[in-house]
């Protein structure tokens, strides 16, 4: 995985844990009473409640709480696989991390087709003024290196 899809996977579990504790938060409003009309008349008794349609929210609301658990642990891998990647970034130079970041993260759009594409290894020699070969071979070393396919 890349550190870019990585990202984007945190940004979708953001989007869902949104969506589910929105769901909770309706669910909460459906169990609430509404505003109370003091011109009918006082009964005596107990309060009416819907005994089904209690048990029915409650489900539900075990269902959004597991789906938040669910997400919350996701999310939490997810960051901790990302501070690991970033420590062992940290552990390579600086040149291998450029070629790495120009390879793997960066995208431009063709300015002939309109498409959005990856950097070519001549355009990385370019930015990092070195060959593309010796791109190429550092970027290959450090494959190796992390054990990618």
């Amino acid at each position: 995985m890349k550190l870019s899809e990585a990202k984007k996977e945190l940004e979708r579990l953001d989007n869902n844990l949104e969506y589910q504790l929105k769901q909770k938060e309706i669910l909460f409003r459906k169990t609430q009473p509404g505003a109370v009309d003091t011109t009918k008349e006082n009964v005596q008794g107990g309060k009416r409640e819907d005994k089904y349609l209690n048990y029915v929210e409650t489900l539900e609301e075990k269902k959004i709480n597991e789906e938040i658990d669910k997400i919350y642990a996701q999310r939490k891998n997810l960051e901790n696989w990302l501070n690991n990647e970033l420590k062992i970034m940290g552990k390579y130079n600086e040149l291998e991390q450029l070629v790495k970041y120009y390879k793997e993260e960066v995208q431009i759009t063709d300015k002939w087709t309109g498409r959005v594409r990856g950097l070519t290894w001549e355009e990385i020699g370019k930015k990092i003024h070195y060959s593309s070969v010796w791109c190429r071979k550092v970027y290959k070393l450090y494959k190796m290196k992390r054990d990618i396919n």
